[in-house]
């Protein structure tokens, strides 16, 4: 209830289910995991947009038809709002696919990213956590997580906790 949403992902929310699933694993990838994570979504016949961050240390180079590699895109909340689902790392970008009403799988970094994204995942509102369990979900699926992702991160966090800034100040 209080994560910080940019407005440029305020603007899409909610976000109807479009096509292709988006591969962010944050800015920087730091277990180089996305690559690995498209060539497993596209060889279950999906089609990826995999996000390659401004920091990520090697270029993708994944060559396949079905997945498209996006370099630090400019048009990157247009891209998230398009797609179906997404798997993310269980930071920033996991908490805007869910402002945004997308499911999410998660795929975190560090001990925080998994430790945020058990609390989300017990709470239905992921697909599931980690490389082992990442699948492709059904249709029903995706709705209904992504119905309580946006639920629990409807993008009024900023207001929120100016509230209670407001409150203390005026106690």
């Amino acid at each position: 209830e209080y994560a910080i949403i940019r407005s440029e992902i305020r603007q899409f929310s909610p976000a109807p289910i479009g096509s292709g699933i988006v591969v962010m694993i944050g800015g920087s990838d730091l277990n180089q995991v996305g690559e690995s994570i498209a060539l497993r979504l596209a060889d279950a016949g999906k089609y990826v947009y995999l996000v390659q961050g401004p920091v990520t240390n090697e270029n993708y180079a994944v060559g396949l038809p079905n997945v498209t590699v996006l370099r630090d895109p400019k048009n990157l909340e247009s891209c998230m709002a398009s797609c179906e689902w997404a798997v993310t790392n269980g930071g920033g970008s996991m908490m805007e696919m869910m402002c945004l009403g997308k499911a999410v799988h998660v795929v975190p970094q560090t001990n925080d990213e998994l430790l945020l994204a058990q609390i989300v995942f017990n709470k239905g509102a992921l697909l599931g956590i980690g490389l082992d369990s990442l699948r492709v979900p059904c249709s029903e699926e995706i709705v209904e997580v992504g119905k309580r992702a946006r639920e629990l991160v409807d993008g009024r966090g900023v207001d929120r906790i100016i509230r209670l800034i407001n409150r203390i100040y005026s106690d």
